[in-house]
């Protein structure tokens, strides 16, 4: 059977405007910070569905796989915010 993946145009639109409301969070954009408020939870629930929606579809080893890249990643994201606030705040 073929791999067939499907895209949500409108979705990643959505996607695209929140990440914008996030970076506007932290560059002190002028905007409605109604708009900051949502950007998060929204930009975060998307990213969940599409997570775990993959992931139920995989079998138990590649779910450990896939589970062990995401955790790597948050671990780097981590790290790198970590290291880049010790070298702002030194």
């Amino acid at each position: 059977m073929a791999n067939r993946q499907t895209t949500y145009k409108g979705v990643d639109v959505l996607k695209l405007l929140a990440a914008i409301g996030v970076v506007g969070i932290h560059v002190d954009a002028h905007y409605s910070p109604l708009i900051g408020r949502l950007a998060v939870p929204c930009f975060l629930l998307i990213s969940g569905i599409f997570f775990f929606r993959k992931y139920d579809f995989l079998d138990e080893e590649s779910k450990t796989r896939y589970l062990n890249s995401y955790l790597k990643a948050f671990r780097n994201a981590v790290s790198f915010l970590a290291d880049s606030i010790f070298t702002i705040c030194s």
